[in-house]
């Protein structure tokens, strides 16, 4: 007797963007901007990804935070969203877009964040914070309020 087809076992297709959520195929510019929304503890990270870092593949990149990795060792995947804020073109951008990011969500003055420093910017910015990166930033501290609330 032949099996249906929907009982054959379901194979998983890889995600082209790894675990990173992001409207469009990832992997231009110099690297990008994520936010991670631990959806337990009520806690984000904001960091950045160089595509070019030696560190392996940006695909299955957690995070540059060893709190939020040895988080990640004990605690499944599933409770943290991975978003992908803004990829950018240079490196001077990418680190302004992380600084404005950081002050935007006024890092020095709250909990809800496990980043505890904001790097400082001494050059010019030759892209400036796109309105998608902005949206994107908002729907974290949206998540981030939610989680609170509950």
């Amino acid at each position: 007797m032949i099996k249906p087809p929907s009982i054959a076992p379901k194979i998983e297709r890889p995600k082209p963007n790894g675990h990173w959520e992001f409207p469009e195929l990832m992997g231009a510019g110099v690297g990008f901007l994520y936010c991670i929304v631990d959806l337990v503890l009520g806690r984000g990270y904001i960091g950045k990804k160089h595509y070019a870092a030696k560190k392996g593949d940006w695909k299955s990149y957690l995070s540059s935070s060893v709190l939020v990795n040895q988080l990640l060792d004990v605690r499944p995947k599933e409770e943290f969203r991975f978003i992908c804020l803004e990829e950018y073109k240079y490196v001077g951008s990418l680190s302004w877009a992380e600084t404005w990011s950081l002050c935007q969500v006024r890092i020095p003055e709250s909990n809800s964040w496990y980043n505890t420093l904001i790097p400082t910017v001494s050059w010019n910015s030759k892209e400036r914070i796109t309105d998608r990166h902005m949206e994107r930033l908002d729907l974290c501290l949206k998540l981030l309020k939610e989680i609170s609330l509950a």
